[in-house]
């Protein structure tokens, strides 16, 4: 059931980073290029498309893979999404230097994630599926 959270995280995370996109694109490109944060705002949306997509394959893996540190990978991947991208949306519209102190605990989040969900397929157990035929 778990992994039916991730799947709705990732699809809301999907929906707002597209959201994010665009109105970057359109409606804050002045305030971007006056802050000089172009480049820091694509690379937020290009780190939060990324992980959202892998968020999405994690809550299906979850359902064919039965493993805590999977499930754990997943909820550090949302929060180092957060303070990642977040704070490099906030900086790039605000340009209030304190959030680039925040990006890097963001991105450790995110490596530490990938190692989570590299021990979680490593040492799961997968979900045996009776024979249909």
């Amino acid at each position: 059931m778990k992994e039916k959270y991730i799947l709705l995280i990732a699809a809301f995370s999907g929906a707002l980073v597209v959201g994010l996109g665009a109105i970057g694109s359109h409606a804050l490109e002045s305030t971007l290029i006056a802050n000089n944060r172009m480049e820091t705002y694509e690379t937020a949306i290009r780190y939060h498309s990324f992980h959202t997509v892998v968020l999405f394959c994690l809550g299906i893996l979850q359902s064919l893979l039965f493993s805590r540190k999977l499930l754990a990978g997943a909820y550090i991947m949302i929060l180092g999404m957060i303070l990642f991208s977040g704070s490099l949306y906030l900086l790039s519209l605000s340009d209030i230097v304190f959030f680039a102190y925040i990006t890097p605990m963001g991105g450790i989040l995110l490596i530490i994630s990938w190692l989570f969900v590299l021990a979680g397929i490593y040492r799961g157990k997968w979900v045996a599926y009776p024979d249909k035929s």
